[in-house]
């Protein structure tokens, strides 16, 4: 059974107090935040509202955390205090510790809050179970106060009995006349260890000083009796010690209940600490024996079906007073044991019978006669029993009302604790079924996969992967789990027009979870089908978790399975890339085949009979004359190929070869660039500087070709301007010439498209292949003259930075 816990949270971010409370109510339900940005509203909090914790930042403008928390404890408020800060200096933890802070925890990522979730319930749980104790031992304090008091009276000097009542002889075991007769025996029935202490600060009274002491006392019964004694002088006229008055009070209850407290105590600290349910239990059950005196208890728990209360852990004597220790089942007979068990557990209200043969309630022969049946919680009830009637009276049973609390306490946290190792055991597994995933070479590997991991880590049992099919547009099963056949018809596949709930999480990409379909349209209504979870698989599918029980999936459930289909669809995309990525390779083998041929013919092929036409041509100039104007025209047309040949080879090995990166300069090597291109009248100008990380002679070429294509397709006076762009991403080359017609724009990069009459046709083309093998991207648009803009784009920051 959990409480709730009502925390105030103070930082001045209000954005992280909101995300405070978010976090700690999804890590621990029962944690409730109240948030504060100052520490004038947190005290203001605090006086109109009752809280269990209180977690505050450090550092905060108007008081800081340490100073609020000297705020609260001057306010008489003892709440736990944990500092949350974002600072971690040495020095503010030592602060923090000698500030007196309940726990000190330090801001980090999405795991801190689990731990301060942690904190919190354990502070607080401890904190509870303090108070608790606190109040039983003043309660018994103030029982233990009532008894009967020794009175007596005696001279200053201690030589004379001048009164003593009858309880001197019930106390001590020593009569009255003996102690009057002989004063100085006064102290003999006090315990040979404390007698020198006690009579030198009684005596003490004579020099007019008020004492109180305690001792044990009593010989005859083993010194077992306790007493608290005061005295103080009575003063005569002159203001010197006449009499000494005193009392003693008997305080061997309340010195025996110190000892339990104690006990408790120290059982409280072993409940903090235990690791299981039985352990647990274990503690519980021997504090009840070693402290009240209960051989016959026992700690029983709701079994998994919810038929009966068996016992978790009990004692060797109550098997030997039972013969079989009981198991307590939820269909009893009226005035059986069981009747009282069950009563106490589902209506949560403690029972204590002192003479279990004379209740009305209980007809059934039983060894036990004392009895006080405690519930802890949602687990069942703690028995603390005894073989003898009248065996406990008030301080046991609020003791047991402690052990009881502080026995819910401990197993709520052993079961947190457990769920949390159980959830991270089952994360731990399923990233080793993810590397499986990874491994598998198809599709059905990987659906094989999802259902047995699934299975055995999360233990869903009626399972379908479905992938959908684009042929047939529908989702159509590739893997079941066993139970499936056995429970589900066979269904061939789910379209957009079948009203499927698979349908409805694939569209959605959203995991649809189903308490109960009986309760919905589902196709699987009435097959025995109760609880239903689909998570969608990306684009690929679903995969549909049942099971024939209603509510069967919790949050973590959900959790863990969206990692297992996540790594499912992160493993089918690698399938699927690597399948492209095949494709690809395929492709660029036969493209470089391609290239390698054409490079051969460029080289060869068209380059000897260029060769062989240049020597003959230079053959008719030595026997014609220089003037003739049909020699010039062949030896342009011979220039014309060579330069075709050249860009033609340029534009083979460009993203053919290796590209070899090196860090340049912008400026400096569109200057250099500049230089290698014929002007005519063209200007360059260069507005800002950056570097670049790339292949200087490739990135030399597609300079060239800029300037050149601003060059060639412009007419006069034409300003070349380079520089990077806005956003930094980039560079441009621009011009103030007439521009690219907007319908052009889409071909000037094809092969062999030019608009000048003695153009190639691939300057541009070269350009957009030297841009693509680095992984850039090129654009065309107007320069602010009107001229033509390329932008040149990155997709790394690291292939330029701002110099």
């Amino acid at each position: 059974m959990t409480t709730t816990i009502d925390v105030l949270h103070i930082d001045d971010d209000p954005a992280f107090t909101e995300l405070v409370a978010t976090y700690l109510h999804r890590k621990e339900s029962q944690i409730s935040v109240t948030s504060a940005t100052s520490a004038t509203e947190a005290l203001s909090k605090l006086d109109s509202n009752t809280f269990d914790c209180i977690v505050s930042d450090y550092d905060m403008p108007e008081m800081d955390g340490l100073a609020l928390l000297e705020t609260v404890r001057s306010q008489g408020t003892d709440l736990p205090y944990i500092l949350f800060t974002g600072k971690g200096s040495e020095e503010i933890a030592s602060d923090a510790i000698t500030a007196g802070v309940t726990d000190y925890l330090q801001k980090g990522g999405p795991e801190t809050y689990t731990v301060l979730a942690n904190r919190i319930t354990n502070v607080v749980a401890q904190y509870r179970a303090s108070q608790t104790a606190e109040q039983t031992e003043k309660r018994l304090r103030e029982i233990a106060e009532q008894t009967t008091d020794l009175l007596w009276m005696v001279s200053a000097d201690w030589t004379e009995v001048l009164f003593i009542n009858s309880v001197y002889q019930e106390l001590t075991g020593a009569t009255v006349s003996d102690v009057i007769e002989n004063p100085l025996t006064f102290f003999a029935p006090v315990h040979p260890e404390d007698r020198a202490r006690i009579s030198a600060q009684l005596r003490s009274v004579s020099e007019g000083d008020v004492v109180d002491v305690e001792c044990r006392i009593n010989e005859k019964e083993g010194y077992t009796r306790w007493v608290w004694a005061q005295a103080e002088p009575i003063l005569d006229d002159t203001g010197e010690v006449d009499r000494i008055v005193g009392f003693a009070r008997e305080i061997t209850e309340k010195k025996e209940q110190e000892r339990k407290l104690e006990q408790l105590r120290d059982t409280s600290q072993k409940l903090m600490h235990t690791q299981s349910i039985e352990e647990t239990a274990e503690v519980a059950v021997t504090a009840a024996h070693e402290i009240i005196g209960a051989p016959l208890s026992g700690v029983h728990l709701l079994n998994d079906a919810g038929d009966q209360i068996v016992p978790c852990f009990v004692f060797d004597s109550v098997r030997d007073a039972f013969g079989t220790v009981p198991v307590f089942n939820r269909e009893h007979a009226q005035q059986s044991r069981a009747a009282v068990i069950w009563d106490v557990f589902e209506n949560g209200t403690p029972c204590r019978i002192d003479n279990v043969s004379a209740y009305d309630g209980i007809t059934e022969t039983t060894p036990t006669e004392s009895v006080i049946v405690h519930p802890i919680g949602s687990y069942g009830v703690f028995i603390v029993s005894a073989n003898t009637t009248d065996a406990f009276d008030d301080r046991d049973e609020a003791l047991v009302e402690i052990l009881a609390r502080s026995l819910t306490a401990a197993m709520d946290r052993v079961t947190r604790e457990q769920r949390i190792r159980h959830r991270e055991q089952r994360l731990k597994e399923l990233h080793d079924a993810t590397r499986q995933l990874i491994q598998a070479e198809s599709k059905t590997e990987i659906a094989e996969e999802i259902v047995s991991s699934a299975a055995e880590i999360l233990g869903f049992s009626i399972m379908v992967v479905r992938f959908y099919n684009p042929e047939t547009e529908q989702l159509e099963p590739a893997v079941c789990s066993d139970p499936v056949a056995n429970l589900l018809p066979d269904r061939d596949g789910f379209g957009a027009d079948g009203d499927s709930l698979n349908w409805d999480a694939y569209a959605s990409g959203a995991v649809r979870t189903y308490a109960d379909i009986e309760t919905t349209s589902a196709l699987d209504t009435g097959t025995g089908l109760r609880s239903l979870a689909i998570f969608p698989l990306g684009g690929y599918g679903t995969v549909s978790v049942g099971e024939t029980t209603p509510g069967a999936f919790d949050e973590t459930d959900i959790f863990l399975g969206q990692i297992l289909i996540t790594a499912a669809e992160t493993a089918i995309d690698s399938i699927e890339r690597t399948a492209v990525v095949e494709q690809q390779r395929n492709e660029l083998k036969v493209q470089n085949r391609r290239l390698n041929d054409f490079t051969s013919i460029v080289t060869h092929d068209l380059r000897n009979p260029l060769n062989v036409a240049q020597g003959w041509l230079a053959q008719l100039e030595s026997e014609y004359d220089n003037n003739d104007t049909r020699i010039d025209r062949i030896k342009q047309a011979h220039s014309r190929i060579d330069t075709l040949i050249d860009s033609l080879l340029m534009v083979a090995q460009t993203g053919e070869q290796a590209l070899e990166h090196e860090t340049r300069s912008l400026r400096e090597l569109a200057t250099q660039c500049w230089k290698t291109v014929e002007q005519q009248d063209a200007a360059l100008e260069i507005h800002s500087d950056c570097t670049l990380y790339g292949d200087t002679n490739q990135l030399s070429q597609l300079f060239e070709n800029l300037f050149r294509n601003a060059i060639e397709h412009n007419d006069g006076v034409v300003t070349i301007t380079v520089g990077q762009t806005n956003d930094q991403a980039g560079f441009y080359v621009e011009d103030s010439g007439r521009g690219i017609p907007v319908s052009d724009q889409n071909d000037v990069f094809t092969f062999g498209y030019s608009s000048a009459a003695d153009g190639t046709g691939l300057g541009l083309a070269i350009v957009l292949r030297i841009v693509e093998a680095h992984g850039w991207m090129i654009s065309i648009s107007e320069s602010e003259s009107g001229g033509a803009r390329f932008e040149i784009r990155f997709d790394s920051a690291a292939d330029v930075s701002t110099v």
